[in-house]
């Protein structure tokens, strides 16, 4: 934390935090991370890894190929992340890590990881599996060299170390959606209206503590910066003085947005809550300007 407390602002950013100050926005506590700004959304994951996870995703694809009642809920690759993609099987949601492993089959995955992975799993009614896979070379990230350890769908739970079989778990009771699914949800309505309006995004993530949600490109090509937020009922979501003072801190160099998108059951049901797999009414509350860089 040492060179996060060193940190300076340059002039602009200054007289920002001194505007902060004067109306009461700030807290002692709030370190200031702004000169980190050019430094976020950098992360590339290993073309191992890359290799690994597609090559977990195309043998999961087989059985998503295969039965009706099997599909995809995130596929992309996100940063930061609890997981490396997730599948739901009828009213059940599969969390999985790609847990690479050498010959002798000590597992490269961080503790890390799994902690952040089943902490997630607990708070939203998930269920934590890994994918492990033996690379016999892994300097070099080729597809052959890559093996499955079990069989079938090669999934094991990420404490108990058993096999998962989705078709053992899921049924067709009503299972409410978590609070991490509304928000990634929201997350992709967010997404999908961009792409309509051609409008790139860079990059994601759908972690709830973690802010922004998206990194796009305005129309000169500048990134920007969005936070998304879902609500429920007829309340549209807010963001605080606070959380704005605190996410542009560490994003100050870059324009900011904040996106309202309203859940609902859908009024063609009698439904009070947001169920898995149920059908919703979506509300879109557009991008509303909260930071701009000068």
């Amino acid at each position: 934390m040492a060179d996060f407390v060193q940190n300076v602002f340059d002039l602009i950013a200054a007289k920002n935090l001194e505007k902060e100050k004067s109306i009461g926005l700030t807290k002692k506590v709030t370190l200031d991370l702004s000169t980190k700004s050019k430094e976020i959304d950098n992360h590339r994951a290993s073309d191992l890894f890359m290799a690994a996870r597609d090559f977990a995703g195309n043998h999961i694809q087989q059985f998503i190929n295969s039965n009706p009642d099997y599909k995809w809920y995130k596929i992309e690759y996100t940063h930061p992340c609890f997981d490396h993609f997730s599948f739901k099987y009828k009213n059940q949601i599969f969390s999985i890590l790609v847990d690479i492993r050498n010959p002798d089959g000590k597992s490269f995955l961080p503790p890390e990881f799994l902690k952040r992975q089943l902490n997630e799993a607990e708070k939203n009614n998930l269920v934590p599996c890994v994918f492990p896979v033996v690379i016999d070379n892994p300097d070099d990230p080729a597809l052959n060299t890559i093996k499955i350890v079990g069989d079938g769908i090669n999934l094991f739970h990420t404490v108990k170390k058993t096999p998962i079989i989705p078709e053992d778990i899921g049924t067709d009771e009503k299972i409410l959606m978590s609070h991490w699914e509304k928000h990634n949800y929201a997350i992709m309505q967010a997404r999908l209206v961009l792409k309509e309006k051609g409008v790139k995004v860079v990059s994601f993530q759908d972690i709830p503590v973690v802010n922004p949600q998206l990194w796009m490109l305005n129309d000169v090509g500048e990134k920007c910066w969005v936070v998304v937020r879902y609500y429920t009922g007829t309340k549209e979501a807010t963001i605080t003085p606070e959380e704005i003072t605190e996410i542009t801190r560490r994003c100050f160099k870059f324009n900011g947005y904040f996106c309202s998108v309203g859940l609902n059951p859908s009024k063609n049901t009698k439904e009070k809550y947001l169920y898995r797999n149920a059908s919703m009414d979506v509300t879109f509350n557009g991008f509303r300007p909260i930071h701009t860089y000068m």
